[in-house]
């Protein structure tokens, strides 16, 4: 078994690129992250440091430490948002506008890590309309290779650099042809009748009161305006003016769609010791949001225990499920099934449910073989934990005892979805 332990954001996205990259088998790699703080989207990168560091520990045979200091990180850490955006515009002499055409070039770096630096600019041509109501819209990227450090997720992942450009298109629409900006921005903004309203690259904007949520924020920035201007009044070196923006972004994601290797492949685990004690373990990363904390809330308030009774385990890919880590504000998200499942089941001593958290793949494995699932059931699940017996003849979707799944199980899956005959 090769341990690697790693200050990363995606585990058992690690033990995958590990194993892919030195030909082994996942089974035999573990990968634990300790208290590493913050993220920021850095770590969730695999850097090659994290690919030569193991293989020297296995040609060596023997255990490897490899420390890199904080000036080293942030010469040699992804650096983010150097983008360059061509826009052409179609607008109304009123200021409507009408077509929006863009051409986005990144800065790539050298390119050496996984997840792709291509993502972040990817993300920006799609969000480019943001919250406003704008079908007509054309984007091409551009990526130049350069000698620099790669490109890649840093304290945002493309939105703020789509915000900037159309905040700046709707400013200099409004400034030529003499429209308020504020009024331009009015008029431009999804009302709710529009919803779910479909964006130019696909995304679905199902909710949000994003009309509301503008006039809201003017009226409270018109005081603070009038106060900051008379504060400075006497000051001829102090201009006071006011910006504004409208944002919206995309978040809990469950794929990397430039990698065609992880999709959805998030679960977690709830168990109930025979003291009364829960335990939950998910396949996520606590990066210094509270991850421990939410786990045990949800866990503590399905069950009805104290939330001091719940631990939690995360960060370990040999004692947590599998997950795709904590980046894109999926984390609380992923975390939802701990309490659903375990309430509409009820739990016992001595129980293990698993259950998935988008295991869509999984699913329709089984419902080809004539079965649909309800719950997850890992290759690992302990022997002594084989009690699941409500099913149909009392009215309920229930589970099959594990014991009985172990020869629907195909040696290597992650999990299969069953439901009671």
């Amino acid at each position: 078994m090769l341990t690697a332990w790693s200050s990363t954001q995606s585990p058992h996205i690690m033990r995958t690129t590990i194993a892919l990259a030195l030909g082994m088998a996942e089974a035999k790699v573990r990968v634990v992250h300790p208290a590493i703080g913050g993220g920021f989207g850095v770590k969730t990168h695999i850097y090659p440091e994290d690919m030569v560091v193991p293989w020297i520990s296995l040609t060596l045979g023997q255990p490897v430490r490899w420390i890199e200091d904080r000036m080293e990180n942030l010469v040699a850490s992804v650096h983010a948002r150097e983008q360059r955006h061509d826009v052409a515009l179609a607008y109304d002499d009123d200021g409507t506008i009408r077509a929006v055409r863009c051409m986005s070039t990144l800065d790539l770096g050298s390119g050496e890590i996984v997840i792709p630096g291509v993502s972040p600019v990817f993300v920006t041509n799609v969000c480019l309309s943001g919250s406003n109501d704008l079908a007509n819209v054309a984007t091409r990227t551009v990526a130049a290779v350069t000698d620099k450090i790669p490109s890649g997720a840093y304290r945002g992942f493309g939105v703020p650099e789509s915000t900037f450009v159309m905040e700046r298109i709707i400013d200099r629409v409004a400034r030529h042809t003499g429209t308020d900006r504020v009024e331009l921005r009015r008029r431009m903004l999804l009302r709710p009748a529009q919803l779910p309203y479909v964006m130019h690259g696909g995304g679905r904007v199902d909710s949000g009161a994003h009309a509301e949520c503008f006039e809201r924020a003017l009226e409270v920035a018109a005081p603070a305006l009038t106060r900051a201007r008379s504060a400075h009044a006497d000051d001829p070196d102090v201009r006071v003016g006011v910006g504004y923006a409208n944002c919206i972004e995309p978040t809990s994601p469950s794929c990397f769609l430039t990698t065609g290797h992880w999709a959805g492949g998030d679960a977690a685990t709830v168990r109930v010791d025979p003291d009364g004690s829960v335990r939950i373990a998910a396949g996520r990363s606590a990066i210094g949001q509270g991850a421990e904390t939410a786990a045990a809330q949800l866990a503590a308030d399905a069950l009805g225990v104290s939330p001091e009774g719940v631990t939690v385990v995360l960060g370990d890919t040999e004692r947590s499920p599998y997950g795709l880590g904590s980046w894109g504000s999926r984390g609380h998200r992923s975390l939802g099934p701990h309490g659903g499942p375990a309430r509409r089941h009820g739990s016992r001593p001595g129980d293990v449910w698993l259950f998935p958290a988008g295991e869509r793949g999984a699913r329709a494995r089984w419902r080809r073989q004539g079965q649909f699932g309800c719950g997850l059931v890992e290759r690992h699940a302990h022997r002594d934990c084989q009690r699941a017996d409500q099913h149909r003849r009392s009215g309920h979707r229930g589970f099959h005892r594990v014991s009985r799944l172990r020869h629907h199980h195909q040696p290597g899956d992650r999990g299969g979805l069953v439901l009671c005959p």
